[in-house]
């Protein structure tokens, strides 16, 4: 056997290694990292830094030793923000530039981060506020430049890790492209959000880098909308985006006037419930629909809601193309674009969704329905509505209160008691009034009983009310929602002159217009020359002179003395009233110039209110309610109108009414009219 020996020289070598060894495996390890903010003073928050910038493209340097501190909430870890970190503190976020890749590794989101503002620079890029270097052109534009590499820790101190920053839940009005909103810049969340139906097979950005960054709408169930801008370059880019709705989370920015968030990554879009408008409808009463109007149109969820037709859509005196339905004791109108096939008492319910909404229609709030909404068929008719008994105090105070309300009783079936209108014809606005206050009384001019007569007295009205910008309005649907309306037989009484010649006189032989219960004396010609100029009309010269050819300078006046008459009564026992006289109106070449029209009633002192047709090119009204004709007119002129006041209703004696000519240009001119038409009631 053999018996090896170590040398000296290296068996001391050993001993030493192995000495060397186990010092070195008892030395300690370095200390990690404390995760803790450094003690660094902080002299300013980020709101009061971006209140500092004066405005679009206003590039501003910092001199003074200033710091901020914030909570990095987005970086560049998935593509989405290029270059840059976004901080935010509980005042506001700020985007800061830097020139380097992958610096979420050292800025990781949640890590607290301290800038120190002395030598960088304040800008904007389409008025979204940021910090970095100098500015650099980009082009034609001022950008702002990043910071390098080597001076990020000149400028930002690493601070803490796992701080957390709540998203603000806001909506889309909520936000406003201000360059000083203070949510600019800023982690938010919107809720029950989703993208268009068009977008839906779509992926978050272009994999192929065909373009840079993909803008997509997103909408909420409100139907308000924000722009989601994302990059080519994300690694999310060619994922195919979600088609529910949910929530939305991320960086709230503005390009111009594009109000646009950008997300982290794809973790920043839940939407994993239903689209909008796919739920299931739930029953609510119209005053529970009611209640959720809270100002500005809001869109509607997926409801069902009924009530009973109060208005009469066949009288004409409701709001165009709507209805007004009643449950309980609350209304509702509702705007469907065609409703002539519902009456009063038919049974309806409306299935509602979100193109529907609730808007605020001059003061009232009305049900709007989306353009292709399918009219649902009465489930039932004849249905009897009793209608509240209120006082106009109780009504004016009860319009006051916000649309949404739950005291406002507009679009409600109410009766008024004892309550009183001046006399006239129901068409446009009246005052109706009992002991405790007052309302306009409205009829639209298209209604079936705008031309007739509001009864005297005190009456119990029937209607609803509502509100049409300051003005508050009741309604009644015909004239079967008043006590002491008598009808009236409406006539036209037609004056066409076929007997007249230049051999028939002063006075129109033709045959008298035939109306029952009224009497009517023949038109004649007085003062003037002692027949018709024409056939056919009433043409009669000898004239007031006061004009000159090609002149509109007058001075001529109507002589009492010189006019056309015509007389109209009720017969015994009948009340008559006269609503408005048409006629044509025709000059020779040398004739007169203005007519005035007159009545008896105040013995032909007072010219009578008259009109023309709009933008007639040769009849004007000018003061003193005269009619004046254009000196190059020598044809018929239809389109005039006298209008005849209140003081022509109700009456029991006859009216005679009178055509004045004046200020023709030669004695010889003529003055003519014809298809005179006397329009009123008789009973």
């Amino acid at each position: 056997m053999k018996t090896y020996f170590a040398a000296p020289g290296k068996k001391n070598t050993l001993l030493l290694w192995a000495f060397v060894l186990i010092i070195a495996c008892n030395k300690p390890f370095d200390v990690p990292p404390v995760n803790a903010d450094p003690d660094l003073p902080v002299n300013m928050t980020i709101a009061a830094l971006k209140e500092r910038y004066q405005g679009y493209g206003i590039f501003q340097k910092i001199y003074d030793d200033i710091t901020i501190a914030g909570v990095v909430t987005a970086n560049d870890r998935s593509g989405n923000f290029y270059k840059q970190i976004v901080i935010q503190d509980e005042t506001g976020g700020i985007p800061v530039l830097l020139d380097g890749n992958s610096v979420y590794t050292s800025y990781p989101v949640g890590r607290r981060v301290f800038v120190r503002l002395r030598g960088m620079m304040l800008g904007d890029y389409g008025g979204t506020i940021q910090l970095g270097l100098d500015s650099v052109r980009d082009g034609g534009y001022l950008n702002l430049g990043r910071i390098p590499v080597a001076q990020f820790d000149q400028f930002i101190v690493k601070g803490s890790f796992g701080n957390t920053v709540v998203p603000r839940v806001v909506t889309p009005a909520e936000l406003s492209t201000h360059i000083k909103d203070p949510l600019q810049s800023m982690l938010v969340q919107l809720e029950d959000c989703q993208f268009a139906d068009r977008d839906t097979s779509k992926t978050y950005a272009d994999p192929e880098k065909g373009v840079s960054a993909v803008n997509f709408t997103i909408r909420n169930c409100e139907r308000q909308s924000i722009v989601l801008r994302n990059s080519s370059y994300a690694s999310f880019a060619s994922l195919k985006v979600p088609a529910g709705s949910g929530t939305l989370t991320g960086i709230y920015s503005i390009f111009n006037a594009t109000q646009q968030l950008f997300i982290r990554d794809t973790g920043d879009v839940r939407f994993g419930r239903p689209r909008c408008g796919q739920e299931e409808r739930v029953p609510i009463t119209i005053a529970a629909l009611r209640q959720q109007y809270k100002g500005g149109d809001r869109a509607l969820g997926r409801y069902i809601v009924g009530g009973t037709v109060i208005s009469d859509p066949g009288s004409g005196n409701g709001p165009d193309g709507s209805i007004v339905l009643q449950s309980g004791n609350r209304g509702l109108t509702v705007y469907m674009g065609d409703v002539a096939s519902y009456h009063t008492g038919d049974s309806v319910v409306l299935h509602l969704g979100d193109a529907d909404s609730l808007i605020n229609d001059h003061g009232s709030l009305k049900l709007k329905t989306h353009v292709d909404f399918e009219k649902p068929l009465p489930v039932a008719t004849g249905r009897i509505v009793q209608p509240l008994e209120k006082s106009l105090q109780e009504i004016n105070a009860a319009l006051e209160l916000p649309p949404g309300d739950a005291g406002n009783f507009e679009s409600v079936l109410i009766t008024i008691s004892r309550a009183t209108a001046v006399p006239g014809l129901f068409s446009g606005g009246h005052t109706l009034a009992d002991d405790g206050g007052s309302i306009e009384l409205y009829t639209q001019e298209n209604a079936l009983f705008s031309s007739a007569m509001i009864p005297s007295g005190a009456q119990s009205w029937t209607g609803y009310a509502g509100r049409f910008d300051a003005a508050k309005r009741f309604y009644i649907r015909n004239t079967g929602d008043v006590t002491g309306f008598v009808p009236a037989a409406f006539f036209t009484a037609l004056f066409r002159f076929p007997g007249v010649s230049d051999k028939t006189g002063s006075e129109d032989p033709s045959p008298l217009p035939v109306v029952s219960n009224l009497i009517f004396s023949p038109f004649k010609a007085v003062g003037v020359s002692d027949h018709s100029g024409a056939a056919g009309r009433f043409s009669f010269s000898s004239w007031p002179t006061g004009a000159v050819n090609g002149s509109d300078a007058f001075n001529g006046a109507v002589d009492a003395g010189k006019y056309y008459e015509v007389m109209i009564g009720p017969a015994a026992g009948t009340i008559m009233s006269l609503f408005k006289i048409t006629f044509t109106l025709r000059r020779s070449g040398t004739g007169v110039r203005q007519v005035a029209v007159r009545a008896g009633a105040d013995q032909f002192r007072e010219n009578l209110p008259v009109s023309v047709a709009p933008g007639h090119k040769n009849l004007q009204v000018v003061a003193d309610n005269v009619l004046q004709v254009s000196d190059a007119s020598t044809a018929d002129n239809t389109g005039c109108a006298v209008i005849m006041g209140a003081e022509f209703l109700d009456l029991k004696d006859p009216v005679v009414i009178r055509f004045y000519g004046f200020n023709s240009e030669s004695p010889g001119g003529t003055f003519s009219i014809d298809d005179v038409r006397i329009t009123g009631s008789v009973r």
